[in-house]
């Protein structure tokens, strides 16, 4: 038998005024709000990534 992938609810607590700006974002791109959320999570991990791939090569220091 084949490994089976089992999706289990998370829950993420958001202010108020931060929900209502994700939301409106997600309604604008004709998106749902948790595909908007981890579409940004994919990105901020690539981002700091890269980040760490900079200061490896030193093109960047820490503080930048």
């Amino acid at each position: 038998m084949g490994k089976v992938e089992v999706k289990k609810a998370v829950t993420i607590v958001l202010k108020p005024s931060i929900k209502k700006m994700a939301n409106k974002l997600a309604k604008q791109n004709k998106t749902s709000l948790s595909e908007l959320l981890a579409c940004c999570l994919l990105r901020a991990e690539q981002e700091s990534d890269f980040v760490k791939e900079c200061i490896a090569k030193g093109e960047l220091t820490q503080v930048e």
